[in-house]
């Protein structure tokens, strides 16, 4: 899928937090003035697009000629995410978890600390932690014996995280937001064999999720 794709869901997400910057609502209830509180648990949505950065190789076993070509494709990611933060002036730190699907993804998650500031309507954020992936790594085998052939193989992998984003409070309970994480992977490797023909894959299943957000919390600092 295209970039452009990808950054649909930011660009929706600033483009309504742009809006209600220039156009503020009028009720009372719904304006994040002065003293607006970050602070405290947090749950939300998040939808975006999975930039897959393997670099699959193979050594062939059997003397057959075997090559490989990529299948799997960048794809778009969905999920939850869920945290607590703590705020000092404008300065904001915390935790948070989320977990994301997708069409070859089984479970995409991480744990990770945020450090950032805090305005009275817009936070910004870096981030870093632990990430998780469960997913399918889609292949083509060539041979100068056999036919093509199409495999699979599943990858569980622990990796660094790190990325940042920014959250825009729309209401005192809630802010739209856009956000960008790097996974680090561990290599990969297995032996395998395409009909009968010996290989050792090779892995390494670094990953870039860029997201939009929206964030549900239950202190609206008033």
């Amino acid at each position: 899928m295209r970039v452009a794709a990808a950054a649909k869901p930011i660009a929706i997400a600033l483009a309504i937090a742009m809006a209600t910057l220039t156009h503020p609502a009028k009720a009372d209830d719904l304006s994040a003035g002065p003293g607006t509180s970050w602070h405290g648990f947090y749950v939300g949505g998040n939808l975006g697009e999975a930039f897959d950065g393997s670099k699959l190789s193979i050594y062939d076993l059997s003397g057959d000629g075997l090559g490989i070509t990529a299948d799997t494709q960048d794809q778009f990611v969905g999920g939850v995410h869920v945290g607590y933060n703590l705020q000092g002036a404008h300065i904001l730190y915390g935790i948070e978890g989320d977990a994301d699907f997708g069409q070859d993804i089984s479970f995409l998650g991480s744990v990770r600390g945020r450090l950032g500031w805090a305005g009275e309507r817009v936070m910004v954020y870096g981030t870093a932690g632990v990430g998780f992936v469960n997913a399918d790594a889609n292949f083509t085998i060539s041979s100068l014996v056999n036919a093509p052939t199409k495999l699979s193989h599943e990858i569980s992998e622990v990796a660094f995280v790190g990325g940042g984003g920014l959250d825009f409070k729309v209401l005192p309970r809630l802010s739209l937001g856009a956000e960008g994480l790097f996974y680090d992977f561990a290599n990969e490797e297995a032996h395998l064999n395409a009909a009968g023909a010996p290989f050792l894959f090779h892995d390494h299943p670094d990953m870039t999720v860029v997201r939009g957000r929206i964030t549900y919390y239950f202190n609206p600092g008033y």
